[in-house]
């Protein structure tokens, strides 16, 4: 997600253990459509906000070139992998006036599936604060049921058609025809988050990893902003050819001839940074075999260098310390001669104030890689290290939430946690009908989802064991929930199977002026945008022409099938004159809505040969948010709350309760009522 690419040294970062960190601490959303254009800066990966946006990697790189030959020196203490955590500096700290509310919104938990799991005792947490507050049956989610619009909705209490986050990715009238938007980092149009509400009401606020709160959106600031990491460099695999060392500084002793080989990080196809890999053999037993190897800036091990082992194991390594970005690495397979390294993305923090963001990066480190679905698709990892990359990044974030609420102490607060979402688009495999399907498989598979289920749970519970809930309130909610997918339809293919849009020759490039309409696609819903002239830039459609247009791609989608099963691959077809219905009645929409049939989701790829093609991956949403397996959770607990069952909610009903328990006005643009069957 990073908007920038940085091409100068890496600096070193001195690192110690974090051991003392994390005990301190323990003590107290959707998949890219592919496509082959610009995309803009901080564009999402995904439909959550992981999007991450998050996770995607660039191809393998080429075998890295073999460098000069060097010899091991003296032996040395191994570093530690993690960047050291020391007390930050100039934090203005500050104690807590009054009541607090802090939300915690939980990326993609259906109300269903949540409930089954805290009823077997995977989230006994969330059970236990179910009990002590008010549960909703269920919260209804907007349309579409994607990440940045429903965030929206729940941070500012307003539907799409005010927030003007209409999908995760949607097209602006501005913008080339081609280009879209991201969703995470669009400022709210005719909306304000709660926050800002609650600031103007005398109140101190932090937003921590929430969709609307980051720096770059200065007018949706809360006074204590974490924005959602950026990614500077995508992940990668990397091959390794090793030679000879020679004369590393400090190095260990290695009972094999120690070896040197290059692994450059590599962006959009340029080096940006060649690092240093050292491989020793710590074995005495007449084999060479190579088991640790020292990631470096340089020919010399410090604190500064990354300890890699051949089991596999995660090491953390500080790319640029003057913005505190880095990347964890993993071997893939140790064997010198087939040598491959994985590296995630390369994440650094973003805050505001100032203080903020040093604080962070001092006590906390880097910002985690998001769980790299591309590396899971491609057997660059295995599940186990997808899940591991998701508990690391949700640990950070609970770490980071806990932090600012106990040093800042605002008196309303959200954070988020990503798990569910990422590990159910990954492996919701609960059909047979779904690709690779087979009940050994889908159990195991349900084993992953349980993990990241306990992940959360297990932040949610250091959470509960930092507050007092005779002064605060604990609002839980989710964006959405999970629907099951078998395969991806191409809308643009349809279009241009129509001639309605019209690539360059042998190319994925749209030829603008002779296009009609294009989509563009989030998850199980899509926009569908006609090239009007008048208000496209470079629209050929005249306006008296566009309704046709527009009915014609209407009869285009409706009448679409599987060219294997039959059936049809869109459950719903909407113009822009039946948008208000669903509260998407904005100048972001397009002419058409679209959303995916149940077992299929859409992408916005162009020049795709077929309209239906199969998928990598087992879990979407986007689709009607009263499906039942779309439904979201609402549960409160603590000041404020009357215990009990209650009947179902709205998301954007969330931010007036806020507004009702911190004893504020809610803002005009406020869609949602107080729900006051959980209020005393």
């Amino acid at each position: 997600m990073g908007q920038y690419v940085y091409t100068y040294p890496i600096w070193p970062l001195r690192r110690l253990l974090v051991i003392a960190l994390v005990l301190l601490l323990m003590g107290g959303c959707t998949r890219p459509a592919p496509t082959a254009t610009a995309i803009p800066p901080g564009a999402s990966a995904r439909a959550s906000a992981t999007a991450s946006p998050v996770g995607t990697a660039s191809p393998p790189a080429a075998a890295a070139p073999a460098g000069p030959t060097i010899v091991a020196a003296a032996p040395a203490v191994s570093p530690s992998p993690t960047p050291r955590p020391v007390e930050p500096t100039a934090i203005s700290t500050s104690a807590r006036s009054g009541p607090g509310v802090i939300l915690l919104s939980i990326d993609g938990a259906g109300a269903d599936v949540i409930a089954s799991y805290s009823a077997a005792g995977v989230m006994p947490n969330l059970a236990r604060l179910a009990q002590m507050g008010a549960v909703a049956r269920h919260a209804v989610s907007i349309y579409p049921t994607l990440t940045a619009a429903a965030q929206s909705s729940i941070a500012t209490g307003s539907l799409p058609r005010r927030t003007g986050i209409v999908s995760n990715r949607f097209h602006l009238a501005k913008d080339s025809f081609y280009w879209y938007q991201d969703g995470f980092s669009m400022a709210l149009a005719d909306a304000e988050p709660v926050w800002k509400t609650a600031q103007r009401a005398g109140l101190r606020t932090a937003a921590v990893f929430f969709v609307g709160g980051q720096p770059d959106l200065p007018k949706q600031l809360a006074d204590y902003t974490v924005g959602y990491g950026k990614r500077d460099i995508y992940s990668n695999q990397i091959k390794v050819a090793f030679t000879e060392a020679a004369a590393w500084e400090n190095a260990p002793r290695s009972y094999s001839p120690a070896r040197q080989g290059y692994v450059p990080l590599v962006s959009r196809g340029a080096t940006i940074a060649t690092l240093l890999l050292l491989a020793t053999d710590t074995s005495d037993n007449g084999r060479a075999d190579y088991d640790v190897f020292y990631l470096c800036e340089k020919p010399a091990i410090t604190p500064a260098c990354a300890a890699l082992k051949s089991d596999g194991a995660f090491a953390s390594f500080v790319v640029n310390s003057r913005i505190v970005s880095g990347a964890d690495f993993k071997i893939t397979n140790a064997d010198l001669s087939r040598f491959t390294l994985f590296q995630s993305g390369v994440y650094y923090n973003t805050a505001a104030p100032a203080e903020l963001v040093r604080g962070v990066n001092q006590k906390f480190g880097f910002f985690p890689p998001s769980p790299d679905y591309y590396a899971l698709e491609h057997d660059w990892i295995t599940a186990e290290d997808y899940l591991q990359m998701a508990r690391r990044q949700s640990d950070y974030q609970m770490n980071v939430a806990i932090w600012v609420w106990q040093t800042y102490a605002p008196q309303l607060m959200f954070a988020y946690q990503p798990a569910i979402d990422e590990a159910q688009h990954q492996f919701l495999l609960v059909s047979p009908d779904q690709p690779g399907y087979t009940a050994a498989k889908a159990q195991t598979f349900e084993a992953y989802r349980r993990t990241a289920a306990r992940i959360v749970d297990d932040n949610l519970g250091r959470l509960l064991a930092a507050l007092d809930l005779n002064q605060t309130t604990l609002i839980v909610v989710s964006d959405h929930g999970m629907a099951p997918i078998k395969a991806e339809v191409n809308v643009n293919t349809l279009l241009q199977q129509a001639g309605l849009l019209k690539l360059y020759a042998g190319k994925t490039d749209v030829d603008v002026p002779n296009t009609e309409a294009i989509a563009f696609a989030s998850g199980a819903a899509a926009h569908v945008y006609v090239n009007v002239k008048g208000r496209e830039a470079a629209g050929i459609v005249a306006e008296k022409d566009a309704a046709a247009v527009v009915e014609k791609i209407a009869a285009l989608l409706r009448g679409a099938t599987d060219p294997k099963t039959r059936q049809p691959l869109f459950g719903r077809v909407v113009e822009r004159a039946g948008l208000a219905e669903l509260g998407l009645d904005s100048p972001a929409s397009g002419d058409l809505y679209v959303e995916a049939a149940a077992g299929y989701t859409l992408t916005d790829g162009r020049g795709v040969a077929e309209l239906v093609t199969p998928t990598a991956y087992y879990g979407q949403h986007g689709y009607d948010p009263n499906r039942p397996e779309l439904r979201a959770i609402f549960v409160a607990a603590g000041r404020g709350i009357k215990p009990g069952a209650i009947e179902p909610v709205r998301l954007i009903d969330v931010a007036p309760t806020i507004a009702r328990l911190l004893g504020f006005a809610p803002a005009a643009s406020v869609d949602g009522r107080a729900i006051e069957p959980a209020l005393k």
